[in-house]
């Protein structure tokens, strides 16, 4: 069946079910609308949209704007956005391709730091009532991802909630001039493979919780970025703000971030009990691989952050034995680090993919004892860890430099950095997806030999 109008296309006041067929739709305005819901379970729908491309909305009960699908073939081309229920958007099944306002390729360029969110000036993602919306899956309340397979590529938000966002299955792979996966509120994600190609922002929310799935994030500015609901919020490093409502937590799952800016960035607390993190953090000096306001408390699960030394966190003292290793000049991405015992058994291996000069390591394999530094097969140092927080220079010997602040280690910034890719390395703590490295610094001394 082919519809095609100048307005709307497939429309109705109050259910709208599709269980099958094959449905071709173009329309000036929206091209799939039902007021009380829309439910897909089957067909194969093509659909461009001068607005919106599926829509449910109605000012009669709050309770009704629901797109649910729980099966079918699904594209989408709208110059609006791509999905769009006011209540809900559940997704259960189904293969979706949407293109929301042409692509992350027209995305205008972000110019300003002050703009997002991480500074706590709050939600910037809101449009101005003269704009048009360009996401592509969008609700006002809720989001829910459990199943299915859907590529995004989208000019604003890949996914975006005025509320909650859970992500528990499925396979969401994400492009997007802003942010992949945004809520206003919180975002818990549970199961699933999330791979963000490209963003402004990765993850991004007031109050995030990851307690499973397999992630991979690419961001021109941070990975997992924990913003405040208080407008009157300045935060960061070298502030005394600290916002109560800010919270990541991490508790299983695989996540490598690869950020130009933070790559786990809270304007309040981090707290981790498992799962395996891995961040190619920003190979300047204006950003640091962990940026947290309060304190970042690790009681369980392995953390690899690497990055630039200019703004470096550790973690705060807490349950685990961790450590921080900061070179004197910056090294070339792929230069790998080693940790073994005096016996020569490996505990650690891991080969950041950009440059950098500083690295962050938290697993269970690190306690008390003494232990061999190696650059790729090169021994650099012997080093003894006896307390739950170490810091060391290349050579062995105690590091104590930075910019201060509350929380150990230095302080932060907020400009972006390069790319790059996201592999942990061929002898890493955990296997990782290949990436692509970014070409280096050149206002910047690199070695690429030993630490």
């Amino acid at each position: 069946m082919v519809l095609q109008g100048d307005t709307n296309g497939l429309v109705t006041k109050d259910k709208l079910k599709i269980l099958s067929g094959t449905l071709q739709i173009t329309a000036g305005n929206n091209a799939v609308r039902g007021n009380e819901c829309v439910a897909i379970y089957g067909g194969t729908l093509t659909i461009t949209a001068g607005n919106g491309g599926i829509k449910s909305h109605t000012d009669n009960e709050a309770t009704c704007g629901f797109v649910t699908i729980r099966g079918g073939s699904i594209t989408i081309n709208a110059s609006g956005d791509g999905i769009h229920g006011e209540y809900m958007v559940d997704i259960q099944g189904g293969e979706l391709n949407i293109t929301a306002g042409g692509g992350s390729a027209l995305a205008p360029a972000h110019t300003s730091d002050f703009e997002h969110g991480g500074w706590g000036f709050g939600n910037t993602t809101e449009e101005t009532t003269d704009s048009q919306s360009q996401k592509g899956i969008k609700s006002d309340y809720q989001v829910i991802l459990s199943d299915g397979e859907a590529v995004i590529d989208s000019v604003d938000d890949a996914v975006h909630s005025n509320g909650t966002i859970t992500i528990s299955g499925g396979e969401w792979t994400l492009s997007t001039g802003d942010d992949a996966v945004h809520a206003d509120s919180s975002l818990t994600v549970s199961g699933g493979v999330y791979n963000v190609l490209k963003s402004y922002e990765g993850l991004e929310s007031i109050a995030i919780t990851i307690s499973g799935g397999e992630g991979s994030i690419t961001a021109s500015d941070d990975g997992v970025n924990c913003n405040s609901d208080d407008e009157s919020f300045f935060g960061g490093r070298g502030f005394d703000s600290v916002s109560a409502s800010s919270l990541l937590t991490i508790t299983g799952g695989t996540l490598v971030v690869n950020a130009g800016g933070d790559g786990l960035d809270s304007n309040g607390n981090i707290v981790m009990s498992g799962g395996y993190v891995a961040v190619n953090g920003p190979s300047d000096n204006g950003n640091g691989a962990l940026d947290y306001a309060g304190t970042f408390q690790i009681s369980g699960g392995t953390l690899i952050a690497a990055g630039a030394s200019g703004m470096a966190q550790s973690v705060t003292p807490s349950d685990c034995y961790s450590l921080m290793i900061t070179c004197p000049s910056m090294l070339s991405g792929g230069t790998q680090v080693r940790i073994t015992k005096e016996d020569g058994t490996e505990v650690f291996s891991f080969s950041p993919t950009k440059s950098y000069n500083n690295i962050v390591i938290c697993t269970p394999d690190l306690t008390t004892g003494s232990y061999l530094l190696y650059s790729g097969t090169q021994q650099q140092c012997s080093f003894t860890i006896s307390e739950a927080q170490t810091s060391i220079s290349s050579d062995g010997s105690d590091y104590s430099g930075g910019m201060g602040g509350r929380n150990p280690g230095m302080g932060g910034g907020m400009n972006p950095g390069a790319g790059g890719g996201m592999n942990p390395g061929e002898d890493g703590a955990r296997p990782g997806r290949d990436g692509e490295d970014t070409a280096p610094d050149q206002n910047q001394d690199y070695n690429d030999g030993a630490l």
